[in-house]
């Protein structure tokens, strides 16, 4: 067990009117370790993500979203609040999920559970999208430690580089001299351990995409 999954905090949120839900995940949580946010309206789901920023500042933490499949087309990717993009969800209803939903959705994990279920079949759903969440956190971590050791210029440099800017460009952009952007250039594709500029430019897009969190996680860093 790595570190990360010793030390998460565990949260459930559910988005669903039916309080039978909340009350059976609330059961799983006291034999399991998870607590449960239990939100019924998706106004009130909304006011939760802005309030909770979803703690990754102040530690690890995964989370998992339960809800009512009729919610499926609030949470697709150019509507769902970006915070919570990349957090696994279980679609909850008594049809099955179209698969062209799925596509619409694009998330990393995304479960659809008949009701009425069992709380067995639910506990498996809820420990994988723990795991699959705790897991996208860790790229988070490795992502970002990529560019730990950059200095900004060399930095801006790369982010000008990864823009498809030439050398001169660069120089000019930041008034500095052409000798100098190659020497940051070299230093940046050393210590992010690149080897072409193709490699550069999809790691800047996914360090820019993490950032906004956008980023589908689950790809490798």
């Amino acid at each position: 067990m790595t570190e990360m999954q010793k030390s998460s905090v565990r949260t459930v949120v559910v988005l669903d009117a039916d309080p039978s839900i909340s009350k059976g995940i609330s059961r799983l949580a006291d034999s399991a370790g998870f607590s449960v946010v239990q939100l019924n309206t998706y106004a009130n789901f909304l006011s939760w993500v802005s309030g909770e920023r979803l703690k990754r500042a102040s530690g690890p933490h995964a989370y998992c979203i339960v809800m009512d499949v009729s919610l499926i087309n609030l949470m697709a990717e150019q509507t769902a609040p970006s915070p919570i993009r990349d957090i696994p969800r279980i679609y909850v209803g008594t049809t099955e999920l179209p698969d062209d939903a799925v596509r619409v959705i694009g998330q990393p994990f995304c479960k659809f559970v008949s009701k009425p279920f069992s709380l067995a079949e639910m506990y498996v759903h809820l420990m994988a999208a723990f795991e699959a969440h705790e897991a996208q956190m860790r790229n988070v971590c490795r992502l970002s430690q990529y560019f730990e050791h950059l200095s900004e210029r060399e930095y801006g440099v790369g982010a000008l580089v990864a823009q498809g800017m030439t050398n001169q460009e660069v120089a000019t952009k930041l008034g500095i001299s052409i000798k100098t952007v190659k020497v940051h250039r070299a230093n940046m594709m050393k210590k992010l351990e690149l080897d072409s500029i193709a490699d550069l430019i999809r790691l800047f897009d996914r360090f820019k995409k993490m950032r906004a969190g956008v980023l589908d996680l689950t790809a490798s860093s």
